[in-house]
């Protein structure tokens, strides 16, 4: 080609009558003047199979395009706006994560005052802590058909029902049994937003910013966990569960005015719609970006069961496995969920109440710095510091209730700020990786080929893992010991840590199409160059 240009091409297979198309290729000798404006396809057809060729033709065909010569003034004023978009867009799905965190920790200030108003056993009260991870199964294995069914914005409005009746259920049950109901829905919400917010703002977000804003949603969350242990220090739990409806309530209002994800849409032939959603969150100039989300659309084959055996599906379906086991084996939800409890528990000389906050404002503080860190040092990084941290500070709590077994009231006189300052470590660990880290892997780890199926399973494996680990916490207590509980989940985060180090891939800085490629996926997208080495006849064509 006497332009210059680097050439881009498609071809399907060498093994079918194939159609080869060169793009990007300009020409503007010889051209009427109207033509100036074109741009030239490059159509070779191959009819034959394998390497032998029975008819070749090429031909040329004019495109109309915008004019290349865009003035840089209106571009950047537009891309200004588009970064506006993009920002207004995420604060409104962090009204979802929000909502994730005050749900998370609603328990913990919210189980002492219902037993006071509700005759609430120690099995009830299992109950109540677990069923939300149990309705979050639930929530994952539904949310990761409505990805596909109704978009990334729209099941993320979706969970905005799912949170607001679950609190009402809370505020207006006088049962038991209403109670179970209103946390179960509210758990369905949790597994519902867990796997849509990763999937949008990886979809929205350009490389740069994408673990920047993934993390961002963590942090959130974690906010959301502190406004319910201040806000649990003075309210009941029917004022408290009206305050956690808050969150639903403003992104129901504000969600609608932003655009679907432009990868879904062209994932569903809505091509104009797709354009305009790219246009309102990169800017003008958006013609490059948009072949590119066509060439990675239209490289997604149909997918089955059987796929899952392939090298490039199972692969990354098992690295977002592991931190999804990682983070609920952690002992997070019995932490979070029964923090009051626990504190009593260890005896530490401030009231369980001041703790709790004390702890949040830690993990909220923590987690700014893992947002700002997650791009700079990586997720594998990352999660290995988080691990160890995790697994020394769980052995430590450990210790502290072994101690305190043995040598009672007079451990408590001399060590009684050791509780809260092992936790306080355990909150620093597990924040800066195993909190935020697994839904970052979940948004940008899982080809797009599988990621509405990929997505609800590793959900919903994430939190069936919390609800057997916080169902059968009593019971793990009577049978090891509440030190023994504690190291053994110490030592599941410590051989964890062995195989994050040697399995998971580092995943910074690169396109949801280049880490597809990093586990081994071949493109159907491939420059000139590596068509020849492909089928061997590609240059020698285009020399003649």
């Amino acid at each position: 080609c006497s332009s210059g240009h680097r050439i881009r091409g498609r071809y399907s297979s060498p093994s079918r009558t194939s159609l080869f198309t060169l793009e990007e290729t300009w020409r503007y000798s010889d051209r009427p003047k109207y033509q100036q404006g074109c741009r030239e396809k490059m159509v070779y057809k191959k009819h034959g199979r394998g390497s032998s060729l029975n008819h070749v033709h090429v031909s040329w065909q004019l495109q109309k395009v915008p004019s290349v010569q865009r003035p840089v003034v209106h571009e950047a004023g537009n891309t200004a706006g588009a970064k506006r978009h993009l920002y207004l867009t995420v604060v409104a799905v962090y009204m979802a994560s929000l909502s994730f965190g005050f749900t998370c920790t609603y328990s913990s200030p919210a189980l002492p005052d219902i037993r006071k108003n509700i005759d609430f056993t120690d099995n009830d009260t299992g109950w109540f802590g677990s069923l939300v991870t149990l309705g979050a199964v639930f929530g994952g294995l539904v949310g990761g058909q409505l990805v596909n069914w109704l978009g990334r914005k729209g099941t993320l409005l979706f969970s905005t029902a799912s949170f607001t009746s679950g609190y009402l259920f809370i505020i207006f049950g006088p049962s038991t049994i209403l109670l179970f109901v209103g946390r179960f829905l509210t758990g369905v919400g949790i597994g519902i937003v867990a796997l849509a917010v990763p999937v949008f703002i990886s979809e929205i977000c350009p490389a740069n910013v994408r673990g920047l804003l993934n993390t961002g949603s963590n942090m959130v969350v974690t906010i959301g966990n502190l406004i319910v242990f201040v806000l649990g220090k003075w309210l009941d739990y029917k004022w408290l569960a009206f305050c956690c409806i808050t969150p639903s309530l403003i992104m129901a209002a504000t969600l609608p005015w932003c655009k679907e994800s432009p990868r879904w849409l062209l994932q569903k032939g809505r091509r104009k719609a797709a354009t305009e959603a790219l246009r309102f969150y990169v800017g003008t100039g958006i013609e490059k970006e948009l072949e590119t989300l066509e060439a990675s659309i239209s490289d997604v084959e149909a997918f089955f069961l059987r796929d899952l055996t392939l090298p490039h599906i199972y692969k990354p379906f098992l690295c977002t496995l592991l931190p999804m086991f990682m983070q609920q084996f952690s002992a997070i939800c019995i932490i979070l969920f029964f923090a009051n409890d626990i504190f009593a528990a260890t005896g530490t000389s401030m009231s369980p109440e001041d703790c709790t906050i004390i702890v949040g404002i830690i993990q909220v503080a923590v987690l700014l710095a893992a947002t700002l860190l997650t791009d700079r040092l990586g997720r594998k990084v990352l999660l290995l510091f988080s691990s160890a941290v995790t697994s020394l500070s769980l052995i430590l709590l450990g210790l502290c209730f072994h101690f305190k077994k043995i040598r009672g009231d007079e451990f408590l006189k001399s060590y009684g700020w050791l509780p809260l300052t092992v936790l306080s470590v355990y909150f620093v660990g597990f924040s800066m990786g195993l909190g935020p880290l697994p839904w970052v892997i979940l948004g940008e780890m899982l080809p797009l080929r599988v990621k509405g199926f990929a997505t609800g399973i590793c959900t919903a494996f994430c939190f069936l893992c919390g609800f057997l680990v916080v169902k059968e916490y009593h019971d793990m207590q009577e049978f090891m010991g509440t030190d023994g509980t504690y190291w053994m989940f110490g030592a599941v985060i410590a051989a964890c840590f062995f195989a994050v180090l040697c399995f998971l891939p580092e995943t910074k800085g690169k396109s949801l199409e280049e880490i597809e490629h990093l586990f081994g996926k071949t493109s159907l997208s491939t420059s000139c160059e590596d068509t020849d080495r492909r089928n061997g006849v590609a240059m020698d064509l285009l020399r003649a």
